[in-house]
């Protein structure tokens, strides 16, 4: 929970980042290469958002009663998954700030 806890506060940059980069596609000033390189930043902050969303969702942890082993395996596991959106959230917003 403490990598969620620390990247969820992110999800405000990737919505006003994407905000940001439609605001430049509606420019008629822009290149086909430069409308691309947006429309895929785009893509990539909806992607992580749509990953940490997907996360939150289907995050349950077992019951205590579950076995010991069992409740380690999968908390490493989702912490696994987590720390892949966390990484995934970091490199669009990285990615989309470069484009501003």
């Amino acid at each position: 929970m403490a990598v969620h806890d620390a990247v969820m506060p992110k999800m405000d940059d990737i919505y006003k980042l994407k905000r940001q980069l439609k605001e430049q596609l509606s420019s008629n000033e822009l290149g086909e290469d430069r409308r691309q390189t947006i429309e895929q930043a785009i893509k990539d902050l909806d992607a992580a958002s749509e990953g940490m969303m997907d996360w939150m969702r289907n995050f349950n942890p077992l019951p205590d009663s579950i076995d010991q082993e069992k409740a380690r395996d999968y908390l490493l596991a989702e912490k696994e998954r987590i720390q892949q959106v966390k990484e995934e959230m970091l490199k669009s917003i990285n990615t989309a700030q470069d484009l501003q």
